[in-house]
């Protein structure tokens, strides 16, 4: 890679097939397909995805895509996105998100700055099913974020920029990523009337493009 548009395109060349896998990512979940172009959308201007799901509400069980647990339940999930963004843009996603009422916001970069509108331990993933309690797979939880974050930024050091020899603009592009970029995990807690999630990013890439 010699660009920020050729890192860009390895993360679009992963949804679209073309990559096997990501230091992230060992596969793409088949629940990413209804997001499928959206996603390709904001990781071709720079909003590198790691993680994602869609909003669920009452989904069955059986369901072939997203189903799990005991057949007769039924399944909710809020929509949430994990990507990496240059401070720039950064800038640009807290502004667009603060006017989202629905959605809450975590980030932090490597050297161990963090922000976020939301503390604590939030559900996004859970399931209804008889004679059992509720549940709950799938959490954000602010404080596991911060620990996960650094060690995200150093697969990008340790697994993608050591592809390339001391002294290259390439490893010296990646580990400039690594360095000075955001990792940022933002949900819609509106699984009922989802959208705002993608409502704020179009923002962000009309706004950046």
């Amino acid at each position: 890679v010699n660009t920020l548009d050729d890192i860009a395109d390895v993360f679009v060349g992963f949804l679209r097939g073309r990559v096997p896998y990501l230091p992230w990512c060992d596969t793409l979940a088949e629940e990413t397909t209804p997001m499928m172009e959206q996603l390709v959308r904001y990781n071709k201007v720079g909003l590198l995805s790691i993680n994602s799901q869609p909003a669920l509400n009452g989904e069955s069980s059986g369901s072939p895509i997203y189903g799990w647990g005991k057949p007769g339940g039924y399944l909710f999930q809020k929509s949430y996105l994990e990507f990496f963004c240059s401070p720039e843009v950064f800038e640009i996603v807290k502004y667009e998100v603060a006017r989202c009422a629905s959605l809450s916001m975590i980030a932090a970069k490597s050297d161990g700055s963090t922000w976020g509108n939301e503390n604590g331990v939030t559900a996004v993933t859970w399931g209804v099913f008889s004679d059992s309690e509720i549940k709950q797979p799938t959490v954000v939880d602010s404080a596991a974020f911060f620990v996960w974050s650094s060690e995200a930024f150093d697969l990008w050091k340790m697994q993608w920029a050591t592809l390339y020899p001391e002294g290259t603009e390439s490893r010296r592009l990646v580990n400039g990523v690594a360095q000075n970029w955001w990792l940022v995990s933002i949900v819609d807690h509106d699984y009922v009337k989802p959208g705002a999630l993608f409502l704020a990013l179009d923002r962000v890439v009309s706004r950046w493009s």
